[in-house]
């Protein structure tokens, strides 16, 4: 009777050390998959921010664009300043420029 004791006792230790084993195991994998699940999410938020500013930024370039275009028209036409017909050129050229660089931004989301 004391041998069946102490077999069942041994079993009974081992599987218990077994099953706390895999316990812990099963913690530490719950515990990196929220790491990951939290990365995950913060550069979900990052990506939402980006495209946000993107879209943001996109307003204020078409005004520039505009206003730089009326500029240009004017100093060819009204004004006959080629000097102010230029800068306006070459701020219609960065504005398309920015744009370009959204639009290759937006689609790498």
């Amino acid at each position: 009777m004391w041998i069946a004791f102490a077999t069942a006792a041994l079993l009974i230790s081992f599987f218990v050390g077994k099953l706390s084993a895999e316990a812990r195991s099963k913690e530490r994998e719950i515990r990196l998959m929220q790491r990951r699940l939290a990365r995950n999410d913060r550069l979900a938020s990052l990506v939402t921010l980006s495209a946000g500013a993107a879209h943001e930024m996109a307003t204020p370039l078409a005004t520039i664009a505009v206003t730089a275009k009326e500029m240009e028209n004017d100093a060819a036409v009204r004004l006959r300043d080629k000097r102010m017909q230029e800068d306006a050129e070459l701020i219609r050229s960065q504005v398309e420029r920015c744009r370009l660089i959204l639009a290759r931004r937006r689609i790498t989301y």
